[in-house]
């Protein structure tokens, strides 16, 4: 599997995309503490982003909200918004994920990415929002 190397650090370059209102209203919101979440998984496993490996456990969401979507914001400068299209099951939302930062990745300078290569990252836990419809991930390295 190829490895997606983050841009030297730091980077001179500009970031190319700005957020979106939305982007920077999500932002705010998952790194606040007044809004509502529902744990995804209990002991969330870790799930590697380049490697794709995960232990499953059970889920608590039956199905994904018409209209939800996911939110990548670290390691990043600019927020990433993405809408779900994936079935609410454990290895297809963490496949999910992985998809949408490999596409960030591959689009490094848009996004601002720094700090981390794509091999570095896991999925240490998720959450929803549910009043947002919102898919939230919580990144480590």
């Amino acid at each position: 599997m190829k490895v997606i190397n983050r841009p030297p650090w730091p980077s001179d370059a500009p970031v190319a995309r700005q957020p979106s209102a939305e982007e920077h209203r999500l932002c705010e919101l998952v790194n606040g503490s007044s809004a509502v979440a529902v744990q995804v998984s209990e002991h969330f496993p870790g799930y590697n982003l380049l490697e794709r490996e995960v232990t499953l456990y059970s889920i608590h969401l039956d199905e994904f909200p018409p209209g939800s979507r996911l939110l990548l914001d670290d390691p990043l400068e600019t927020p990433a918004l993405f809408p779900i299209t994936c079935e609410c099951e454990l290895s297809a939302i963490c496949a999910f994920i992985a998809d949408a930062y490999s596409h960030v990745y591959a689009n490094a300078a848009s996004f601002g990415v720094s700090l981390h290569d794509l091999s570095d990252l896991v999925i240490e836990d998720l959450v929803y929002y549910p009043a947002e419809r919102l898919l939230y991930p919580h990144i480590g390295s």
